[in-house]
């Protein structure tokens, strides 16, 4: 008797699982508006991770500048004779001692070559190598001056940074500035007591003509 009780026992569980399995299975196709009607509870949310998207293997296509760093070297115009080296500001002048010279750092694109800014490394504050002058005279000097170009119209003074075409197949560094009245500022003299000035003619400083290189640093 005992045994026949458990055999209907386990013979009602089997069929309880079986039910409740099949019911499992035929309310999973069900929607949540089904599942209500049914008394049963809601789908338990399902999430889903996207496609990834594939990443772009090319180049950018933002062109990445070209870093030269260097002293600044001066050249006899003339001959090509080594004459000394530019020095820190605030107003440059001509060392004779390497270690004395000024170093800078031109940033440049491929294509671009002139009004180029010479960022002072050797300086203590930031500082460009670059002209300043006055817009009533016809010269201006080698000096220190901000990132912006600036022309005071009440006293007439001028810095200018971006005034500097770099060769690089031979490090040629030259001056190039051209003020309102269109004087184009390109010939640089070297005077008596060590000054560099720049002017748009040959004749308006005396002194010897010079040209700049620049010397990479080892």
């Amino acid at each position: 008797m005992a045994n026949l009780r458990l055999t209907f026992f386990l013979l009602l569980q089997l069929i309880s699982t079986c039910y409740t399995a099949a019911t499992s299975l035929h309310s999973r196709g069900l929607t949540n508006a089904d599942r209500l009607k049914r008394g049963l509870p809601l789908k338990s949310p399902v999430f889903r991770r996207g496609t990834p998207t594939r990443r772009d293997s090319s180049p950018s296509n933002v062109p990445v500048p070209i870093t030269y760093r260097g002293r600044v070297q001066v050249l006899d115009a003339t001959t090509g004779s080594p004459l000394g080296w530019l020095s820190e500001g605030p107003s440059t002048n001509l060392v004779d001692s390497q270690s004395d010279a000024v170093q800078i750092e031109l940033s440049t694109y491929p294509g671009v070559t002139s009004g180029l800014i010479a960022k002072c490394l050797s300086c203590s504050t930031t500082q460009n190598l670059g002209l300043k002058g006055s817009s009533i005279t016809a010269y201006a000097y080698f000096s220190m001056v901000g990132t912006v170009p600036v022309t005071n119209t009440v006293s007439g003074i001028i810095h200018q940074p971006q005034v500097w075409t770099f060769d690089s197949s031979n490090n040629a560094l030259q001056l190039s500035y051209t003020k309102a009245a269109g004087n184009i500022y390109t010939t640089m003299k070297l005077t008596s007591n060590k000054a560099f000035w720049v002017t748009p003619s040959a004749t308006t400083i005396k002194g010897t003509g010079v040209k700049l290189q620049l010397v990479p640093l080892s």
